[in-house]
């Protein structure tokens, strides 16, 4: 004679059997006994049941139709010429941030300059003259 537990386990191995084969008449008179003798069982089938219809009426995941053909267009098409004309637009991009950035610290370092000096001398206007580093050490910032 089977233990309960046995019985159980054979009684929900038929109950998960029987959503996706057919189960002799046999067993499906077991199942059915089994079914009216526990509420358990009977809502662990309603469960699952309810989740078997849920997952096969849902939207399923999955690709834009035209995915595939986009990838492989990636994929194939040249990655914009070869190595050097690549690092050639790296070192163009770079120098032009850097020359504007250059171009504006001069632009207020003359503004400063201008503003230190009593002429508009090149040299005075560059901070280029013969004053010496001590000199230029005792410069009043502001």
């Amino acid at each position: 004679m089977e233990t309960k537990q046995k019985q159980r386990k054979a009684l929900r191995k038929l109950l998960y059997r029987s959503f996706d084969a057919d189960l002799t008449p046999e067993e499906s008179a077991r199942l059915d006994r089994g079914l009216k003798a526990s509420e358990t069982f009977r809502r662990e089938k309603d469960t699952v049941e309810k989740i078997r219809s849920a997952l096969a009426t849902g939207k399923r995941p999955g690709f834009k139709p035209d995915f595939s053909e986009r990838v492989l267009h990636r994929i194939q098409k040249p990655a914009g010429g070869n190595g050097l004309d690549q690092l050639y637009r790296s070192f163009r991009q770079v120098f032009s941030r850097l020359a504007v950035a250059g171009t504006v610290l001069l632009f207020f370092l003359l503004l400063y300059n201008i503003h230190l000096g009593d002429n508009l001398s090149t040299e005075e206007v560059l901070f280029a003259s013969d004053s010496t580093v001590q000199e230029i050490m005792n410069v009043p910032l502001f």
